[in-house]
């Protein structure tokens, strides 16, 4: 990136390593960089001269928490400020801690938090991102004390993979961001760690804007400057916007008398359904708070008749009811409760149950992403709620919708999916990402030992080994099928 500067010209960063996201980004760039020689080079050394910091841009792409991504031109000075902000608040106590990072460096979090804040302040990072959950306790322990650059996303997990405790030694200072932690999961790291992890408010727009730790009201930085629009949407003004002009948010809130303020929901999640406007987060919120889900979704459908659909991870308790009863039962009981609030046409019609929220890279809930759970036309593939790799091993979380078009005719009065249709994915989803070469030459160890049926979510595992691939369908019941692919 820094090279880029130097060359005169402007780095673009995509918003995941996607292909649809390489092309937007190619798009929007004269050419791409990838696989850098960083070998000493014997040429003669070149003079470098200071950078402009307003002449110096980065282009970054949103990560489409609204819908499709959009581009945003970010200069180095704003970049430079909010480092310096960062460093002036917490630099004394990260001292120099080495600093690791479960996000990626291509949102606006982790290329400021992973990437530009360690290299301007001079603090050893791990350059991997470290996702998978063994290998990051690994390297804790391995090189602690850190510096944990997380989200909500790996955060609400951890503690059920691992003591606090026993990583507390390890571990001097956590932040997330990319979207609010919850509260009892904060208090529980304040309560096993000793401090809760501090979270960070903002957008790739504004830059951070606040902070919280173990509170529900957020404190703005200094550098920073807030108030109110007249729509009640949060306006934020600093060097890291070049303090130009208020940005609007789209996050209605409330300013406190000590400064500090909170955060009620999305002024663009007020939508109406028959006449009645009603908020999504509300709804959300509303459902989330029955004993039987640990967290849900709520989006607006564009339908032949507009409706909400509602996606839920049903907690310990709403599952053992589930186990209980029919799904259909458990929608009734979720509907009779926000019933208590609602008119009946504003109520969620369409409802998907799944054993996590589906995220994007950076872990955050997506409105595309739970909008695709309920896609009328899908494409040929399924919908994948999430996707990690740690070496030679992929593994996606999958919903298979009834709207699938190979379930037609497969079979008229009991569809399951296709058996080919399953290699079909493991080879697509293998070669694409597992980087796999060459053309397919033979099945071996195909076994398929229970049907998949439509509305399905499942994890698909591929392993890569000598140009071979290993692939396994699982849901709660077990093994659904698995084979091995080879490629010449």
């Amino acid at each position: 990136m820094f090279a880029v500067w130097h060359a005169g010209k402007i780095p673009v960063i995509p918003s995941n390593y996607q292909k649809e996201s390489i092309s937007a980004a190619r798009s929007k760039s004269d050419g791409i960089i990838d696989n850098v020689d960083l070998s000493p080079s014997k040429r003669p050394p070149v003079k470098f001269n200071a950078l402009d910091l307003h002449a110096s841009k980065l282009i970054l792409f949103t990560s489409g928490s609204s819908g499709k991504p959009k581009l945003v031109e970010k200069t180095l000075l704003q970049l430079d400020s909010e480092v310096l902000s960062l460093e002036l608040q917490w630099g004394a106590r990260l001292n120099k801690y080495p600093v690791v990072a479960t996000v990626p460096h291509y949102h606006i979090y982790g290329l400021l938090f992973r990437l530009l804040w360690p290299v301007l302040a001079g603090r050893v990072f791990i350059a991997d991102e470290l996702t998978m959950p063994d290998i990051l306790f690994s390297q804790i322990r391995k090189i602690g004390p850190v510096v944990l650059i997380s989200s909500p996303a790996h955060l609400t997990r951890i503690p059920a993979l691992v003591d606090l405790q026993d990583i507390k030694p390890y571990v001097e200072c956590i932040f997330s961001s990319g979207a609010p932690l919850p509260h009892d999961v904060a208090s529980l790291y304040g309560e096993k760690m000793g401090s809760a992890p501090i979270e960070v408010y903002g957008s790739t727009e504004t830059g951070g804007i606040g902070w919280r730790q173990g509170s529900l009201s957020w404190t703005p930085f200094p550098s920073v400057n807030i108030r109110l629009s007249g729509a009640g949407t949060l306006e934020a003004k600093s060097q890291h916007t070049d303090n130009q002009d208020w940005f609007r948010t789209e996050d209605l809130a409330k300013i406190e008398e000590d400064g500090r303020f909170s955060i009620s929901g999305r002024a663009d999640r007020i939508v109406k359904i028959e006449g009645k406007r009603v908020s999504l987060d509300e709804i959300t919120d509303r459902l989330s708070n029955h004993p039987w889900t640990d967290s849900s979704g709520v989006v607006f459908l564009e339908k032949a008749r507009n409706t909400l659909g509602a996606v839920v991870v049903l907690s310990t308790e709403g599952s053992e009811q589930h186990s209980r009863q029919d799904k259909s039962q458990i929608v009734k009981r979720l509907k009779e409760h926000l019933s208590q609030w609602y008119d009946p046409v504003v109520i969620p019609r369409l409802w998907r149950f799944v054993s996590r929220m589906p995220t994007s890279d950076r872990g955050k809930t997506t409105i595309s992403g739970l909008t695709s759970l309920f896609a009328d036309d899908p494409a040929d593939g399924p919908v994948i709620i999430s996707m990690s790799k740690a070496d030679n091993v992929l593994d996606l979380l999958l919903f298979v919708p009834s709207t699938l078009p190979h379930f037609e005719g497969h079979f008229p009065e009991f569809p399951v999916l296709p058996g080919v249709l399953q290699i079909h994915w493991a080879a697509l989803y293998g070669m694409r990402e597992l980087n796999i070469k060459g053309h397919f030459a033979r099945i071996k160890k195909l076994k398929f030992h229970r049907v998949i049926l439509p509305n399905t979510e499942l994890t698909l595992q591929v392993v890569a080994h000598n140009n071979k691939l290993d692939f396994s369908y699982k849901t709660a019941e077990g093994m659904h099928s698995s084979g091995q692919l080879e490629f010449k």
